[in-house]
């Protein structure tokens, strides 16, 4: 029997198993596709990168060498006519070399400024600038210069020229000794030239491009960042790059000043001991990712809330047969336990009725009988006997009568000003009997702020003293109960603790059940009657718009009367009053 119910409720569940495999399936499929789309896009995205890269680099590395390659050229030509001059016989004058210079082939970049320098450090132009001389003896580059092997050469950092003002990358030619005391002969590229017609390539702000020594010493950057120009990398990224044929290399580093992501191509030639690099930052990739991925994350936001609501829909089809028939079994069970409840409280009932007139019955006809009349002087016992069992049927039809008129609510509340201390003492005293008979002593604290109620004088008696009678009843002997009043945040608390053996822990949950209802044996197993003295007691609290609280433990019980705010008289009202 088990194992079939067992498997009637796998049953009932494989509609919900089967809309859940399906919704996974499905979202396993759209996010699985979204995913490869996410990772293909990123791949494309830095593989177009590299190539836009590849490009500038390839157009810029061309430029850049054959302008350095031209200065150099007229350079050497002029460094060449110098040291044959002074070879000859009788050496032609230095101005003969203006016109050696104009017939010279000034490609790639606008013609260059070429002047020659003494050893002293004086430089002398040859393409007509207004002051022609000019000290270049601390400049960086003529120092580095005058310490070379004639022949080689040197690239220097940018600087700004002192005669014309322009920004220069100074080329400076050791030149072989000859009879005009020239050594150097000097040329330059111009940078405001070589940024228009070079890095104006360049797509957006966030590429950069520049030109390093192979030392790692910062020629030229077209970000032109403060103190950039001239620095030295401390770990030259460029070093080891391959050097032949303009070859292009990718590097992924860090940036040397501001730590950021960055995918350079660089290239280093063999002539000239330079690295002509570009560079983008990774973040900007990443964001012209981000910005398509967002769009794709957003279509598959939409096609999981598609599919979210399809697979509700059928479940909802699926289901909807089993939710009837699962509120037929609801409404069945209910039905099955209000026929027990039914039928425990008839029970109960005719057990409770029988007992008592069992014994009216019984001494009324001994006290009739002939054969007892001799027995007069116990006919006042049996009419003792007589009148309890006629109390308790009164009692007991008391019960179901004030359970039945206060579930009806047709009576209206009688409240007035309570002082909680009277009635309280006034409620003690109507138990003192039955406390003294069972040792229980009955304590009584009123706190400030508690020392007014707005009730129904008789309906707060008749609570009070439903609690204290089952207080004093289930205590032990030589027992303690102890009635408290205290104000409360939410109005006043009304609590009544005895020191019995508490409720157990399976009653607890019934014992406000009218007749029993749950588990009238379990509810009542511990007193006698039809169990409702709790029941009443949370219905007249719950009229005065309260609540009641039962906490048990192996120490006693304490059942808590909470009554609102709006049961507190204001104290000005109660100033008045007095």
């Amino acid at each position: 029997m088990v194992r079939m119910n067992f498997a009637i409720e796998r049953l009932r569940q494989l509609p919900a198993m089967l809309v859940g495999v399906l919704f996974a399936l499905v979202l396993a499929i759209i996010w699985g596709s979204i995913a490869a789309t996410l990772i293909r896009d990123h791949e494309r995205t830095f593989i177009d990168a590299r190539q836009d890269l590849r490009n500038m680099q390839h157009t810029m590395s061309t430029k850049v060498l054959n302008g350095f390659s031209a200065a150099l050229s007229r350079a050497a030509g002029v460094e060449a006519w110098l040291t044959l001059a002074s070879r000859t016989t009788v050496p032609p004058p230095l101005g003969d070399i203006v016109d050696v210079v104009k017939t010279m082939d000034a490609t790639a970049l606008q013609r260059p400024d070429i002047r020659l320098v003494g050893v002293d450090g004086e430089a002398n132009s040859l393409t007509g600038i207004q002051d022609p001389y000019v000290d270049v003896s601390d400049r960086e580059w003529f120092q580095v210069a005058m310490t070379l092997a004639p022949g080689q050469f040197h690239v220097g950092k940018a600087i700004v020229a002192r005669d014309t003002g322009h920004e220069l990358i100074p080329i400076a030619l050791r030149a072989h000794d000859n009879v005009y005391g020239i050594a150097l002969v000097v040329t330059s590229i111009d940078l405001d030239e070589l940024r228009e017609s070079v890095f104006g390539l360049l797509e957006s702000g966030s590429t950069d491009a520049g030109i390093v020594r192979m030392d790692g010493t910062v020629l030229f950057d077209s970000r032109r960042l403060p103190g950039y120009a001239g620095s030295r990398f401390p770990d030259f990224i460029f070093k080891d790059i391959s050097k032949g044929d303009q070859s292009i290399a990718f590097l992924e580093h860090t940036s040397v000043f501001r730590k950021l992501p960055r995918l350079s191509a660089a290239t280093a030639f063999v002539r000239i001991p330079l690295v002509v690099y570009t560079s983008l930052l990774l973040d900007e990739l990443e964001a012209r990712w981000w910005t398509s991925a967002r769009e794709t994350l957003a279509l598959g936001g939409v096609a999981t809330v598609i599919a979210l609501a399809l697979s509700a829909w059928i479940f909802v089809l699926l289901r909807r047969n089993e939710w009837d028939a699962a509120r037929i079994s609801e409404v069945l069970a209910q039905t099955a336990a209000l026929s027990r409840a039914k039928s425990d409280f008839m029970g109960r009932m005719s057990h409770e009725l029988r007992t008592p007139l069992n014994a009216i019955l019984g001494f009324s006809e001994m006290m009739i009988d002939p054969r007892f009349a001799s027995a007069a002087i116990r006919r006042g016992d049996y009419a003792r006997d007589i009148h309890h069992s006629g109390r308790h049927l009164l009692a007991m039809i008391d019960q179901i009568l004030e359970v039945s008129k206060i579930g009806s609510a047709g009576t209206p509340l009688a409240a007035t000003r309570i002082v909680l201390a009277d009635m309280l003492r006034d409620c003690a005293k109507g138990v003192e009997c039955a406390a003294k008979e069972a040792q229980v002593r009955i304590d009584i604290e009123v706190e400030p702020g508690a020392e007014y109620l707005d009730a129904d004088p008789a309906l707060l008696r008749q609570m009070m003293l439903g609690l204290l009678s089952n207080a004093v009843k289930f205590n032990r002997p030589d027992g303690r109960v102890a009635i408290h009043a205290a104000r409360t945040r939410n109005g006043i608390d009304i609590s009544v603790a005895d020191t019995g053996k508490g409720i157990p822990d399976e009653i607890r949950p019934h014992v406000f059940e009218p007749f029993g209802f749950g588990d009238s044996k379990i509810a009542c197993e511990d007193s006698r009657g039809l169990c409702l003295g709790l029941a009443i007691v949370k219905m007249l609290v719950e009229r005065h718009g309260g609540t009641i609280a039962i906490a048990s433990g192996t120490s006693g019980t304490i059942a808590t009367l909470s009554f609102p705010e709006e049961r507190v008289p204001a104290a000005d009202s109660v100033e008045k009053a007095a």
